[in-house]
């Protein structure tokens, strides 16, 4: 029950829902229950979300869960995120997807992240290379080296600041050319 209820919780926050501190108030022990638990890494909660990022039919319930189970941090739910990277038909549930595996910060996540590199939706691509600095391993020095000469200049200028926090040797040399694009 207190899955469930948590899992509602957090699908229902990220939506903007204007009556949500009105359900915790009205709802005995909802508040204490968000603010203890939202951080859980309880199994039912992880799959309830991870069967809604995967088969809801509405984009913002699967939006939702992927910020979820990026606020969870939970690497199990890797899987369930790079699937949604992948395939999702809507761009936001793909950022949301990108974003949140750049939370879990694991680097089973490099694959997923530089696949979305190539994606045509600028701003997948740029969360993407957020989300390959964020988990600060050395393989993400090759992909992020591919989004250098990226058509848009603010995926430039994320792959320069990521490969700057995975600091890492392989990670500068690149970083010279760079300096010298006047749009970067």
């Amino acid at each position: 029950m207190r899955s469930t209820l948590l899992a509602g919780l957090l699908i229902l926050a990220p939506l903007g829902i204007g009556g949500l501190a009105n359900l915790a108030a009205a709802v005995p022990g909802t508040a204490i229950l968000w603010s203890a638990q939202r951080q859980t890494n309880d199994e039912a909660v992880l799959r309830a979300l991870s069967e809604a990022l995967q088969t809801d039919s509405d984009s913002e319930v699967r939006r939702a869960a992927a910020w979820a189970l990026g606020e969870m941090e939970d690497s199990r739910a890797i899987s369930a995120l790079g699937q949604a990277l992948r395939e999702d038909r809507n761009a936001r549930v793909r950022r949301t997807a990108a974003w949140a595996l750049g939370e879990i910060e694991s680097p089973r996540a490099i694959d997923y992240l530089a696949g979305a590199l190539q994606d045509d939706d600028v701003e997948i691509r740029r969360t993407a290379v957020w989300a390959l600095g964020e988990i600060e391993d050395s393989r993400a020095v090759e992909p992020l080296a591919r989004v250098l000469d990226d058509s848009e200049a603010q995926v430039r200028r994320a792959a320069v600041h990521a490969r700057g926090e995975i600091e890492h040797a392989d990670a500068v040399g690149p970083l010279t050319a760079v300096l010298r694009d006047s749009d970067a």
